[in-house]
């Protein structure tokens, strides 16, 4: 496997590229020839996408996951804008030289909202005789550095080898070559092999094809979508049909919960009280199924976005237990200095529960099998939490205890720390489990 220089290292890569192509805002053409410009709509969430340069438009209604036609433009140094179809207002810009006889791909992606524009020429060489090659472009901010795996289809990655690694958010990886072939396609949390964010079965490299595969945000900002691009050729949506979901159990009596999503198993026999990890599940409608200790519980029907996260919360009386499914949101801060934080109140008979944080409450009056909304806090290495009842006022949780030699102990919440507080029953008391989700 070769790895090209051209774009190697990410983001910086590309700012090479346009080190030698950017210009001053405004400009247009300079009349000394053509080029060829196209756009490519990787946004979630804005459905339909025109283009200007230096204010007059020059490509229109480009759809969600879609790329227009190449258009001829001039030559000469442009402020390309993407707008929503229809407005002149600008969602992101950026400022290239269009250079004679060179193609460019303007790549408009990230949430509604929050969008940004990079641009590229589609000038890299093609491989050798019989290769194909394969580079990463990771706009899911939230998702963290990602590796690029591609194998057979029923190859384990244990003794598998990224082909791309270590490519954070807004960044590009170099090129890769690798053989012509169908291949399995995942993309992990960097550095882990069991993290799977994306599972595409089969994608078809064939001898020549210069591919970029583009990672799109999800809903829980932890599983990606793709989208696949070929240099001066097709683009396809490759959208994760998957989801992650994981068990809670919080049954009186350390009730062991089992419990399944279609025919994915989540845990057998998970004591309570216990938080489990999340396991990947079939997006779409499933059936909720679950088993504590020895009593069935009817099944349910839910309906699970692709690229969700989610908590199934067992919990209530060993004899009449439930099952709670909460939406779980792990995309990161809004504040670079700040953490998410919410509770999720498993415990029966204590009325809603409120949360404080050094004394400020961020949770209150949480109701028995819900989750509180996030709350931002600031980042802290020796914060205090505390969950008390709304039955009775009791602290239920504290953080703050003290140790046998007289140090009373703290939490360090950390700046874009992702946490949720779960208050369970199933021991002799409601117990707290605190979790930093990312």
């Amino acid at each position: 496997m070769k790895r090209s220089e051209w774009m190697r290292g990410g983001l910086a890569g590309l700012l090479v590229v346009g080190a030698a192509l950017l210009a001053a805002c405004g400009g247009g053409s300079d009349g000394s020839g053509t080029t060829q410009v196209r756009l490519v709509n990787a946004t979630v969430g804005v459905s339909s996408l025109d283009l200007y340069a230096s204010d007059s438009l020059l490509l229109s209604g480009v759809g969600g996951n879609a790329a227009s036609a190449y258009k001829d433009a001039s030559t000469g140094n442009y402020t390309i804008k993407a707008t929503n179809t229809g407005s002149a207002t600008a969602l992101s810009s950026a400022s290239p030289t269009f250079e004679k006889d060179v193609a460019y791909t303007v790549v408009t992606w990230g949430l509604a909202g929050a969008t940004q524009t990079f641009y590229f020429p589609d000038n890299e060489e093609a491989p050798s005789a019989g290769l194909a090659k394969v580079r990463l472009f990771n706009t899911s901010l939230d998702a963290g550095a990602l590796d690029l795996y591609l194998t057979a289809s029923n190859a384990d990655l244990g003794s598998a080898t990224p082909v791309v690694s270590a490519i954070s958010g807004s960044r590009f990886s170099g090129y890769s070559e690798v053989t012509a072939g169908t291949y399995r396609l995942r993309v992990t949390a960097t550095g882990s092999k069991t993290d799977v964010r994306l599972d595409l079965p089969s994608v078809n490299l064939t001898a020549l094809d210069v591919f970029t595969l583009i990672t799109q945000p999800s809903q829980s900002g932890m599983l990606v979508h793709g989208l696949q691009l070929l240099q001066k050729g097709a683009v396809v949506a490759s959208p994760n049909t998957q989801a992650r979901v994981r068990l809670v159990a919080s049954v009186a009596g350390n009730g062991a919960v089992t419990a399944n999503v279609g025919s994915s198993s989540l845990n057998v026999g998970l004591p309570s009280p216990s938080v489990g990890s999340y396991v990947l599940v079939p997006a779409g409608s499933q059936v909720l199924s679950a088993q504590v200790s020895g009593t069935t519980l009817a099944p349910e029907t839910q309906s699970l976005v692709a690229g969700g996260d989610y908590t199934l919360l067992a919990h209530g009386a060993l004899a009449a237990p439930k099952l709670t499914l909460i939406a779980d949101d792990n995309r990161l801060p809004s504040s670079s200095t700040s953490a998410k934080m919410r509770l999720i109140n498993g415990v029966s008979g204590q009325g809603g529960l409120t949360m404080a944080v050094d004394f400020s409450a961020v949770a209150n009056n949480v109701a028995v099998g819900s989750a509180s909304d996030f709350a931002l806090v600031p980042s802290n290495s020796a914060a205090r939490i505390d969950v008390t009842s709304g039955l009775t006022g009791t602290t239920l949780y504290s953080s703050s205890t003290t140790t046998t030699n007289g140090t009373a102990t703290t939490i360090n919440i950390l700046q874009q720390g992702v946490y949720t507080l779960f208050m369970l029953d199933g021991a002799a008391s409601p117990s707290g489990a605190l979790r930093r989700e990312r």
